[in-house]
C-alpha cells in the first residue's frame, strides 16, 4: 500500500498536466480513479476482516448521513444516471484514501518518504511557474492564471504550496527541522505564488500559519512564536508586493494589491458582481452563494437537499453526464461551497463542515498526544485543515485530485493514528483481575450477612 500511496502522489500532482500537454495519452488522467478503485477493494477486504476498529463512529455518520442526502437529492430531483455518475466521480473519488491508514498501518519510515516525495513535488513547482510567466511575458499577455505549476490552476498551486509551509512549519516547531532549512523552504516552496497572481495568498497564509502555531508551540513560547510568525508573514509581504506590482506593470487592466484590499469598490467587484441565474460570466464569491440560496428557498425539499449530485455541474465525460441544471447555474459555480450548496443542499454542505470539525479535532488530539513522526504531522494539519475551511468559499477544490485526494490521505492518516492512540493508552489501563474482585467482595458479604443474622 505505501507504493500505491507514492503513486498517488505522482499521478495526482504530475500526469493531469502532462495529459495536458498532450505528452501521455489523455485515458492518463483516469489514473488516480483506478488507484482508488484499487484502495476501495483492499480497504473493503482488509477493513471487513478488522471490521474497521480504527475509524471513528463519528465519521460513519457523518459519512452515512451525506451519502443519504445525496440519494434523497438525486430521487427527489428525478437526476439522469449520467450527472449522478459524474457526480459520484467528483464527491467520492479520493474517500477511499481516507480509510487506507485506518486498515494499514504505516511506518514512520514510509510516511517520511511520502514526505520527501511531496516536498519534491512541492520544489519542481517554482521552475515550472517561471517558465510559465515568462511565456506570459513573451506572448504580450498580462494574466498569471495560466501560471499553474504542475497542479492545472493557479488557485490550486497557491493552496497546495501553503498546505506544504503549515506541514513545514509544524514539524520546525516540534524542532524536526533545522531553522535554516526551514526558512529556506518556506521562502522557495512559496515563491511560485508571488508570480501567479493569486491575492488570496494573502489571506489563505496568515490563517494556515497562525493556526499551526497555535496548535503547536509550547506554551511558555506561544507569544514568542506566534510574533516570529507575524513577522515571517510581514517579510514575505515585503517581497510579495513588489514582485506582484512589477510583474503586473504593463497590465491595461491592472490593480495593485493595496488598492485592491483598501478600495471598497474593487473588493466588492471581487465578491458581489451582482450576477443573477443563468448568467455565462463569472460570478462573484458572495453571489455564487446568496443567488443560488435565494433560488433553492423557493422549494423546500431542494433547499434541504440539492438539485441532486452531479446535476448542476459540467463533466469532461460527454454530454450526457452533464447536469441539466448546468447552463442555469454555470456562472456560480466557483468555489466548492457553491456546489456542495447547489447539489447537496444545506444538509449537505453543513455535514461537509462536520467533517472538517472532525478532522481538526483529531489533528489537536494527536498533536497534543503523540511525538512520533504522524503526531508532527498533525500540528500542521491543524493548520491545513483551517485553511481549507476558508477555502471552500474561494475555491472548487474538489475537483482538483492534487487537493483533494491528499487531503483524504493526510486526513485518514491522522483520524487512525488518534483511534491506534486511545486504544494503546486502554491497554495500558491496570485492569483487576476477576479472581481478585471476588475474593475482596466475598468478606463483605460475609459480614454482612453475620450482621443481619
Amino acid at each position: 500500500m505505501h507504493y500505491l500511496v507514492l503513486a498517488m502522489i505522482i499521478a495526482v500532482s504530475v500526469i493531469d498536466q502532462l495529459t495536458a500537454s498532450h505528452i501521455l495519452p489523455k485515458p492518463c488522467q483516469f489514473i488516480p480513479e483506478a488507484l482508488s478503485a484499487l484502495t476501495v477493494l483492499y480497504v473493503v477486504s482488509v477493513g471487513s476482516r478488522q471490521r474497521f476498529r480504527n475509524v471513528r463512529t463519528a465519521y460513519w455518520f457523518a459519512f452515512g448521513a451525506i451519502l443519504l442526502v445525496m440519494l434523497c437529492g438525486a430521487i427527489a430531483n428525478d437526476v439522469a444516471p449520467g450527472p449522478i455518475f459524474a457526480g459520484i466521480r467528483y464527491y467520492m473519488r479520493a474517500i477511499p484514501i481516507f480509510f487506507l491508514p485506518a486498515v494499514y498501518d504505516f511506518k514512520d519510515w514510509q510516511i517520511r518518504q511520502q514526505l520527501r516525495l511531496l516536498l519534491l513535488v512541492g520544489l519542481i513547482q517554482f521552475p515550472f511557474a517561471w517558465h510559465q510567466r515568462l511565456l506570459v511575458i513573451r506572448t504580450d499577455r498580462f494574466s498569471g492564471d495560466s501560471v499553474i505549476g504542475t497542479l492545472l490552476d493557479s488557485s490550486v498551486l497557491s493552496i497546495y504550496l501553503i498546505c506544504a509551509v503549515c506541514v513545514l512549519t509544524g514539524l520546525f516547531l516540534r524542532q524536526r527541522v533545522s531553522a535554516l532549512t526551514y526558512f529556506v523552504l518556506f521562502f522557495y516552496l512559496l515563491a511560485a505564488t508571488t508570480i501567479n497572481e493569486t491575492k488570496g495568498t494573502l489571506i489563505l497564509l496568515p490563517i494556515g500559519l497562525l493556526t499551526v502555531v497555535l496548535v503547536g508551540a509550547a506554551r511558555g513560547r506561544r507569544l514568542r512564536s506566534f510574533m516570529l510568525t507575524i513577522a515571517l508573514f510581514v517579510v514575505f509581504l515585503v517581497g510579495f508586493i513588489p514582485i506582484y506590482d512589477y510583474m503586473e506593470r504593463n497590465n491595461p487592466y491592472y490593480t495593485g494589491i493595496e488598492q485592491f484590499f483598501t478600495s471598497e469598490k474593487k473588493v466588492d467587484q471581487y465578491l458581489d458582481t451582482h450576477a443573477g441565474v443563468g448568467a455565462q460570466r463569472e460570478a462573484g464569491r458572495i453571489d455564487a452563494i446568496l443567488v443560488p440560496l435565494k433560488r433553492l428557498s423557493n422549494d423546500p425539499v431542494q433547499l434541504a437537499f440539492g438539485l441532486g449530485i452531479g446535476n448542476a455541474t459540467h463533466s469532461s465525460l460527454g454530454p450526457q453526464f452533464i447536469g441539466a441544471y448546468f447552463p442555469l447555474y454555470s456562472g456560480f459555480l466557483v468555489s466548492s461551497f457553491s456546489d456542495f450548496l447547489l447539489e447537496t443542499g444545506l444538509f449537505g454542505t453543513t455535514l461537509v463542515f462536520v467533517l472538517y470539525w472532525l478532522i481538526f479535532r483529531d489533528s489537536l488530539t494527536v498533536a497534543r498526544s503523540d511525538d512520533s513522526l504522524t503526531g508532527w504531522i498533525a500540528i500542521g494539519w491543524a493548520g491545513v485543515t483551517a485553511l481549507i475551511v476558508v477555502a471552500t468559499p474561494y475555491k472548487a477544490m474538489h475537483v482538483y485530485e492534487s487537493l483533494s485526494f491528499l487531503f483524504w490521505y493526510f486526513s485518514g492518516l491522522i483520524a487512525a493514528r488518534r483511534m491506534r492512540l486511545a486504544f494503546a493508552a486502554r491497554q495500558e489501563q491496570p485492569l483487576q483481575p476477576a479472581v481478585q474482585t471476588i475474593l475482596a467482595a466475598a468478606p463483605a458479604r460475609y459480614q454482612r450477612g453475620v450482621a443481619r443474622n
